[in-house]
């Protein structure tokens, strides 16, 4: 969609998802696990200035993303909005975007330009009690370009360091020792 303003144009893209590209081993935890994704996250736009105005819809790859990740970790996924999980779940995570940031950018066409994104993960027992929270990056780099590949470069970049996040992500949950000092006094189903 393109909308005119006295000085500048908008352009409003919608990054594809990421949809099954998350990889790692499937359903690590036992744990039942409830991911809670607010409409602030779900619906998520990043607008970069380079004369025109180009707002990026980012709430599908981060949706699809944040599933991707949980479903790796854990056996039993429910994804729903934050504020309502259902009963008898063990963890709710709660993905928030901190950050997308696009470094500044020259004139030449073959600048470097990196854009990181950053996503705040906070995993709590269904009690309320907080099990781990940090905040993970990702990264993705490419040139500027020219006036018309600027755009597709920058949906590039958004969508490497939208996949870098969330790998990373996977890792840190997977490795955290929380995580796994949690995971390791969840009772088993039988036992349930």
């Amino acid at each position: 969609m393109v909308i005119g303003t006295a000085c500048a144009l908008t352009f409003t893209e919608r990054v594809p998802p990421l949809k099954g590209e998350i990889v790692g081993d499937k359903g690590g935890g036992p744990a039942r696990v409830f991911l809670a994704l607010d409409s602030e996250f779900t619906n998520y736009k990043h607008t970069m200035y380079m004369g025109d105005h180009y707002v990026y819809e980012l709430g599908e790859i981060f949706s699809s993303g944040a599933e991707d990740v949980v479903r790796v970790l854990f056996t039993e996924v429910v994804v729903g909005r934050s504020g309502s999980p259902p009963t008898r779940i063990d963890l709710i995570v709660i993905p928030r975007v901190a950050a997308v940031r696009m470094s500044p950018f020259g004139f030449s066409r073959f600048e470097k330009l990196v854009t990181t994104v950053s996503i705040e993960w906070t995993i709590r027992e269904a009690t309320g009690k907080v099990v781990w929270l940090d905040t993970v990056e990702g990264e993705g780099s490419s040139e500027v370009g020219t006036i018309s590949s600027r755009n597709q470069l920058a949906i590039e970049r958004l969508r490497l360091a939208s996949g870098s996040a969330f790998r990373n992500a996977m890792m840190r949950i997977r490795e955290a020792p929380e995580v796994q000092q949690w995971l390791r006094k969840v009772p088993t189903e039988s036992s349930r």
